[in-house]
């Protein structure tokens, strides 16, 4: 039988990191210990589904469990595959009030900061995606700016519009 690591690397769609694949091999550890000497079935993977989804109550930690308990059931050729639940909305940390975020651009005097706290703030990037752009990231197709990249952390190409009253400080 392939091993574990080699078979999710080989049938994931997107690259996954070694960091990535020893965590999905540490949580496949710890299932497989849950199961003891009990063979891996239907019933056996609604047990370890149940007993994960009690342990926590964040859909975002139980994600990852989700995730290596599919790998494994697929790793071991068990035709069932456990309902991931969906993220929860992962908010832009430093999302202020409105008058906050006026009072806050009119103390920045560098037209590049201001710029970056208002891609920041109106399209919910990171400071690093922000710090990310380079100029061939920005088109100008009329009266819209369309800044695309690639999201540093997420590996994903997304996109943000800009109006015209923004384009000056560009």
């Amino acid at each position: 039988m392939i091993a574990f690591k080699a078979f999710v690397r080989s049938k994931s769609k997107s690259a996954i990191t070694d960091g990535t694949l020893e965590l999905y091999d540490k949580d496949r550890m710890r299932l497989q210990g849950r199961l003891g000497p009990r063979a891996l079935t239907v019933e056996t993977a609604q047990e370890l589904e149940a007993w994960l989804r009690s342990r926590t109550n964040s859909a975002n930690s139980l994600q990852r469990w989700i995730t290596s308990l599919n790998w494994l059931l697929r790793w071991k050729g068990v035709d069932y595959q456990a309902r991931r639940p969906p993220k929860e909305p992962n908010l832009h940390p430093d999302i202020v009030p409105d008058q906050d975020y006026r009072t806050m651009l009119a103390r920045i005097r560098d037209p590049m900061e201001r710029v970056a706290v208002r891609l920041s703030h109106d399209s919910f990037w990171s400071p690093s995606d922000v710090g990310a752009i380079r100029a061939a990231d920005v088109e100008l197709p009329g009266k819209i700016a369309v800044v695309r990249i690639r999201r540093t952390k997420a590996a994903v190409v997304v996109a943000a519009v800009l109006e015209r009253k923004r384009l000056h400080a560009l």
